[in-house]
């Protein structure tokens, strides 16, 4: 039997059937909603499951299909940012920065 993804992936993934989801049958529509739409929980737990490279390479060859404002409480932020919207090198790490620990 697949193990379920954690509870709070339900919100990211209110469109699927989410008792029958699973993270190898549907890796790329998980990924792709909890880059765009999800917390920093799913992407650490993401990460803990296939690995922060695979998340990169991930959004590094769908870079184009997300929104300008991706996560509700987080950013890319750093080389890789900068990386996946120029297209002018690989890069395999993500720097994510909370939004609530910006200054005013």
């Amino acid at each position: 039997m697949t193990k379920k993804l954690p509870e709070y992936f339900r919100s990211i993934l209110w469109f699927a059937d989410f008792d029958k989801i699973s993270l190898k049958k549907d890796r790329d529509i998980i990924l792709f909603q909890a880059l765009e739409k999800g917390r920093m929980e799913h992407l650490r737990y993401l990460a803990k499951k296939i690995g922060a490279r695979a998340i990169c390479e991930y959004a590094r060859k769908n870079a184009k299909k997300f929104s300008r404002k991706s996560g509700e409480d987080y950013y890319l932020a750093g080389g890789t940012a900068l990386a996946l919207r120029l297209g002018h090198r690989d890069s395999i790490d993500f720097d994510f920065e909370e939004l609530k620990n910006q200054r005013p």
